[in-house]
């Protein structure tokens, strides 16, 4: 990639084109587009942003620091989602869990499949040995 090249992808992405658009107009690959703004994001494109009704991370309080373009983080790191997700289990949504009976020995059992016959491979392997002289 050219210094021109650079400075076009500057000047067009300022005016607020998308990498998609760039690469059509400067007719080069959108990856190569998408790389040079990896490689070269300043400090300033990165926004600290304390989320007032947050509080930052949502364990510790910490600012966070978001990328524009990214999805907007929670943690600031995995221990801190870790041990948030531990004492939150409340707030976690779980599977719907159907009841069913087996089919081969009649056992209750809670399954987040509604379409499953059996408790376990055993009782799946004897009902199969029984149907299979039939």
């Amino acid at each position: 990639m050219t210094c021109e090249e650079k400075r076009q992808i500057d000047k067009l992405s300022s005016q607020g084109y998308g990498c998609t658009a760039i690469s059509n107009m400067l007719g080069i690959s959108i990856n190569t587009v998408k790389s040079y703004f990896r490689r070269n994001k300043s400090k300033e494109e990165k926004i600290k942003i304390r989320n007032a009704a947050k509080g930052g991370c949502e364990f510790c309080g910490k600012i966070l620091v978001h990328t524009e373009g990214k999805k907007k983080k929670r943690f600031c790191c995995d221990k801190c989602r870790f041990t948030w997700w531990n004492r939150n289990r409340d707030k976690i949504h779980h599977k719907i869990l159907f009841e069913i009976s087996c089919c081969y020995c009649g056992a209750s059992i809670k399954s987040a499949d509604k379409n499953r016959k059996f408790c376990s491979q055993n009782c799946y392997k004897k009902w199969r040995c029984l149907n299979a002289s039939k």
